[in-house]
C-alpha cells in the first residue's frame, strides 16, 4: 500500500474516498473489496502521519528562525555598546545608554537560552516524528499479507516486505505502541460521540457557561469586566452548542471516522502482535541478532511507549468527568433537546471523580482535541502531485 499525494479538500471528501468503491470495485468479490477499501485507509493514514511531521517540521525551521533574529539582534546590541566604549563613562547620557543595553542584552540572552531549549525539543519531535512515518509506511507494505490471512485473499506479497534489521525492529515496536495509545483514544471519542456521552460531557459544558452568564448580567452592561468576560463566554457558548448539533449527516460523519479508525486499528493490532512475535516465530525476518531483539523485548515486557508529545491527549479533569458520565444505551443519538429544556444534570456527577483507569480501545474515554473540528487541518490532504 504505497502513499501518493493527495488532494483532499475537506474530511468530508476524504471519507467519501474512503467508503465510496472505486471503479470497477463492484465486480470484485467482498474480500477483494475490502482490500481495495484498505489500501484507500492506509493511504489516508500515511498522509495523516507525514502531514504531522511536515508541521513539526515547520515549526522547528519557524523556532530556528526566530533564534536567528536573537542572535542579529544580539550583534546590533554589542556593536552600540562598543561604539558607547569611546565615549567617557562620566557622562550621565551614557551611563543611561549602558544600563539600558546591558539589560536588554541580559533578557535577549535569557530568551536565547529558553530558544536552545525548545530547539532541541522540537527537533527531537521531528525526528521522532519521521520515524514514525516510516513505521506507518512499513506497516502498509504488511496490508497483502494481512489480507491474505484475515480475508482469505491470495494477493502477491513484496518479497521481503516484512524484512526488518534490529534498530529497525526497535524503532517500529515504539511506533507501533504510540500509533496504538493514540488510536485507542481516537476510537473512544467517536464510540463517545455515538453513545451520548460526549453530548452529556458539552452539556456540562454548555450549563456552566449559561450559569456564569447569568451571574454576570446581574451586573451593569456599563461594568468593564461584565464586558470583557461575557464577550469571551459568549464565544465559548457558541462553540460548545456548534459542537452539540446532530443531524444524520453529523452522524453518519462519526460513524465513518470511527469505522475508517476501525479498520486501521485492526491492522495495528494484527502486524504489533505479529512482530512482538517475529523473533521466535519467524526469526529469519530480522536481520542482525535475533538475541539482541529477545532480549529487547525482555526489557520492554509490559510496557507501552506513550506518544512523544501530549497534544492528542485530554485533561485528567476532563476524562475523570467524561468517565462519570454514564453511558448511553449504544443506539444512535437522540435529538437535540426541546429549547424549554434547561435544567442541567448536574447532580449525577460526583464533585471528586476518582483518577481515570487506562484507556483502551472499548472502555474508557479520553478527550482531547484532535477531532473536535471536523475539518481540522491535520486531516486536509492537499500536498501537490
Amino acid at each position: 500500500a504505497q502513499s501518493e499525494a493527495m488532494e483532499v479538500p475537506n474530511v468530508e471528501n476524504l471519507l467519501d474516498y474512503v467508503f465510496t468503491p472505486g471503479e470497477g470495485d463492484f465486480n470484485l468479490t467482498p474480500s477483494m473489496q475490502e482490500y481495495k477499501k484498505l489500501q484507500r485507509v492506509m493511504k489516508v493514514m500515511i498522509n495523516f502521519y507525514k502531514r504531522g511531521a511536515d508541521t513539526k517540521g515547520k515549526q522547528l525551521e519557524t523556532l530556528r528562525e526566530e533564534i536567528q533574529k536573537l542572535v542579529t539582534d544580539e550583534q546590533m546590541i554589542l556593536d552600540q555598546i562598543k561604539e558607547l566604549d569611546q565615549f567617557p563613562p562620566f557622562h550621565p547620557k551614557k551611563q543611561e545608554y549602558d544600563a539600558q543595553l546591558e539589560d536588554e542584552l541580559a533578557k535577549l540572552r535569557d530568551l536565547k537560552v529558553q530558544f536552545a531549549g525548545k530547539e532541541a525539543g522540537f527537533k527531537e519531535l521531528h525526528d521522532w516524528s519521521l520515524k514514525i512515518v516510516d513505521t506507518v509506511e512499513w506497516l502498509g507494505r504488511q496490508l497483502e499479507a494481512y489480507c491474505n490471512q484475515n480475508l482469505k485473499t491470495e494477493l502477491a506479497v513484496e518479497p521481503g516486505s516484512a524484512q526488518v534489521t534490529v534498530e529497525q525492529f526497535k524503532i517500529f515496536k515504539r511506533g507501533l505502541d504510540e500509533i496504538t495509545f493514540n488510536l485507542q483514544e481516537s476510537q473512544d471519542f467517536f464510540n463517545a460521540s455515538l453513545d451520548g456521552r460526549l453530548r452529556q460531557f458539552h452539556q456540562l459544558e454548555k450549563c456552566m457557561i449559561e450559569a456564569q452568564l447569568q451571574a454576570i448580567r446581574k451586573y451593569p452592561e456599563s461594568n468593564l469586566r461584565r464586558k470583557h468576560v461575557e464577550e469571551e463566554l459568549v464565544k465559548d457558548l457558541e462553540y460548545v452548542s456548534n459542537n452539540m448539533k446532530e443531524d444524520p449527516k453529523v452522524i453518519l460523519h462519526r460513524e465513518r471516522m470511527r469505522d475508517m479508525h476501525v479498520d486501521f486499528f485492526a491492522l495495528l493490532k494484527w502486524q504489533r502482535e505479529k512482530l512482538l512475535r517475529m523473533p521466535w516465530d519467524e526469526p529469519a525476518f530480522v536481520t542482525g541478532n535475533v538475541e539482541e531483539v529477545k532480549t529487547f523485548l525482555e526489557e520492554q515486557k509490559d510496557q507501552v511507549d506513550r506518544p512523544a508529545d501530549d497534544s492528542h491527549a485530554g485533561s485528567a479533569a476532563a476524562v475523570a468527568a467524561m468517565q462519570a458520565t454514564p453511558a448511553l444505551q449504544k443506539t444512535a443519538p437522540a435529538p437535540a433537546p426541546a429549547a424549554e429544556e434547561s435544567v442541567c444534570p448536574v447532580v449525577h456527577i460526583p464533585k471528586k471523580a476518582a483518577a481515570p483507569a487506562a484507556s483502551n480501545a472499548e472502555g474508557d474515554l479520553k478527550i482531547h482535541r484532535l477531532y473536535d473540528n471536523e475539518k481540522h487541518p491535520s486531516l486536509v490532504f492537499d500536498e501537490e502531485k
